[in-house]
């Protein structure tokens, strides 16, 4: 997303006369009591050491510092910080993100992250604004009359503004806090120098001497100009001390001993950033470890040097990482610039000559947003030609959709028939929205959605109006039809259960050889077919009812074409007898379906059986042949004795 403050929200008369979103630049006063709290030791060789990257992305070096670790403090806000990829995000994650960063984490931290999501979503909320202002015209609106609310972006706005009043309150609470420091420190100073006044024994004043140099390292920064002073003034009286008081030298080696491990692990831990993943992280890290080398106090002359310029190695070592870095995101910005620029070509060369349809239109603009969105979705990039570029982009985008709006005004010539066809859809929509054909009725309904869509726009007014009464008719029927599956689906359940009992008696009946007869077993079939048909959810219960029946004719010893034909007879009498006219047709279908394949299976054999009486001698295959084609010639005559049962049970009743 390109930066927003390039190009900013301008104030709209349906916004109420909010104001567009500002960046939250820090005071005088804030940018003051950001400052380091840099501290000098006077006795020291000059070293270079690095801050923190500014927010303009160069690198400034400090001021020269004495070997004891005057790191270069930055400003909190100006850490080192690694960002989400906020192009990448929606506007409503990116909002969020916002919301909860204010109420988690301290707002000291959070400059980096609110301007970066503030540049990205105020671009997008303006192409919300236009590309709906632009639908308003195209649909006839008058630009005057135009008003658009977005609730997002109120809420980011209430957040933003948030943000700026506690970073605002943060550093007049920053700046009470720097002088309250100096207070303090100059307090401890006038404590160091009454040493020099008491008389008492040098472990008693070496106690209290680290008690006042204990308070001072807890103290926090101080006025940036003040800093240097205050330092230079607490060592020097510090040096006096020393000389003063002649402390022995086990007392202060001991001293130096302990303060030279701290550092050597300091240089330890310096030297290990170079191995962490993430820069911004490990410079972050290297902050807080220059703070820690300020707080410790001197060594043995011998290793003054050698340990800070150990310490100064670590140090430019990851700050030439760092460089290594931006050189390959400086090589990435030219590659995405270049990408911008290809993109751009093609929305530059876009023609909207020979676009007449709607279809055509659409698929243009689906095109042309497409380029524009691949433009977007390349970033800001930190490079010269980035808002020319922008600029052309938009430019672009604009030209196209003027020569869509003026197309469209050429359109609301046709709306007036678009909403006769319209009104004709709702008409039928009515007519069918009582109906109980559910299936032809519903496919009937999808269909008139589908044309609805082919349909072309109409004034909003109206196509409001259609579009509601359109899909209330349709709602009414879906819902009806919905409430109609659900009390079939309860009653196949209980229809189902009912079934399965009588399926469990006939099973009993067929394994009882004492009341099993012919009679029995057809009055048992008879009563499961008399509680009434089971759709395709419960085929396994029908399964298992023609298989026990089957059972059954089998332990009586039955003619497989006798008990078929008997079956049939059943079953034909039940629908009958519930006037189950589609269930009768159901049947006549499948009766054909099962003659066809006989007839073919038929002629297939004895295609086989000529194969194989042309051959020499005796095939033993030729009588198991016969013997089938028998069996398929009988199936087809009980399946013609059936279909003419059934024709003529159709043909009585009419």
């Amino acid at each position: 997303m390109e930066d927003a403050a390039k190009d900013p929200i301008e104030p709209k008369a349906d916004l109420n006369g909010e104001e567009s979103l500002a960046s939250a630049e820090p005071t005088a006063a804030m940018e003051q009591a950001e400052a380091s709290d840099k501290e000098q030791l006077p006795d020291r060789a000059p070293v270079k050491e690095l801050q923190a990257e500014e927010a303009d992305g160069k690198e400034v070096l400090a001021d020269e510092a004495g070997d004891h670790g005057e790191e270069s403090v930055e400003s909190e806000e100006e850490a080192a910080e690694e960002l989400p990829d906020f192009v990448s995000m929606n506007t409503e994650d990116l909002v969020g993100l916002a919301i909860r960063s204010l109420k988690e984490r301290p707002v000291s931290d959070l400059r980096s992250l609110m301007e970066g999501i503030q540049a990205v979503v105020q671009e997008r909320f303006e192409t919300v604004y236009e590309e709906n202002k632009q639908l308003f015209l195209e649909q006839g609106g008058n630009e005057i009359d135009f008003r658009f609310h977005n609730p997002l972006r109120d809420s980011f706005l209430k957040t933003f503004r948030e943000y700026k009043s506690k970073r605002r309150s943060y550093y007049q609470l920053l700046e009470k806090e720097l002088q309250v420091n100096l207070q303090r420190k100059k307090t401890l100073i006038e404590e160091l120098k009454q040493l020099l006044q008491k008389e008492e024994s040098l472990s008693e004043s070496f106690r209290e001497l680290k008690g006042i140099r204990e308070r001072w390292n807890e103290t926090g920064p101080v006025p940036k100009s003040e800093s240097d002073n205050i330092w230079k003034t607490w060592h020097f009286h510090l040096d006096n001390f020393y000389d003063y008081v002649r402390i022995n030298d086990d007392l202060r080696d001991l001293d130096f001993k302990k303060n030279r491990a701290a550092k050597e692990q300091l240089c330890q831990e310096a030297e290990g950033l170079s191995d962490m993943e993430h820069i911004g992280q490990a410079m972050g890290k290297l902050q807080e470890l220059h703070k820690q080398w300020k707080r410790i106090g001197p060594v043995e002359p011998d290793f003054r040097e050698p340990l800070w310029e150990r310490f100064t190695a670590a140090t430019q070592k990851m700050h030439d990482r760092r460089e290594v870095y931006r050189k390959e995101l400086a090589v990435k910005d030219e590659e995405r610039i270049a990408g911008k620029k290809s993109v751009l070509e093609q929305m530059e060369a876009f023609a909207t000559e020979g676009l007449e349809r709607h279809d055509q239109w659409k698929k243009a603009t689906e095109e042309l947003e497409g380029h524009f969105d691949a433009f977007k979705n390349l970033g800001r990039v930190n490079h010269p030609e980035n808002d020319e570029l922008w600029k052309r982009a938009k430019d672009a985008y604009r030209h196209f959709q003027q020569k869509k709006n003026e197309h469209y005004k050429e359109v609301k010539k046709d709306q007036k028939a678009n909403l006769e066809a319209k009104e004709k859809l709702v008409a039928r929509a009515r007519e069918l929205q009582d109906s109980e054909q559910w299936r032809d009725t519903s496919n009937e309904l999808k269909k008139l959605q589908q044309n609805w869509k082919s349909i072309g726009i109409t004034q909003k007014k109206e196509g409001d109006r259609v579009w509601s009464e359109f899909r209330a008719a349709c709602d009414h029927f879906f819902q009806r039809m919905k409430e109609d599956r659900k009390a079939y689906k309860a009653k196949q359940k209980d229809l189902a259960a009912k079934k399965m009992e009588a399926v469990k008696e006939l099973q009993a009946l067929v394994g009882d050889e004492k009341k099993l007869s012919k009679k029995t077993l057809l009055e048992a079939a008879k009563k499961y077919r008399g509680i009434g048909r089971l759709g395709r959810d419960f085929q396994k219960t029908e399964d298992l009812f023609e298989e026990t029946l089957q059972q059954g004719f089998d332990k009586l010893k039955m003619d497989r074409m006798e008990a078929s034909k008997v079956q049939f007879e059943q079953k034909l009498e039940t629908l009958n007898a519930q006037g189950d006219e589609r269930g009768i047709e159901r049947e006549r279908q499948q009766i054909r379906r099962q003659l066809d394949e006989a007839h073919k299976e038929v002629q297939q054999l004895e295609n086989n059986i000529q194969f194989f009486r042309s051959g020499k001698g005796t095939n033993p295959l030729i009588k198991q042949v016969e013997e089938k084609i028998g069996r398929e010639k009988e199936k087809v005559e009980s399946l013609r004795a059936q279909l003419r049962s059934l024709n003529k049970a159709t043909q009585e009743k009419d």
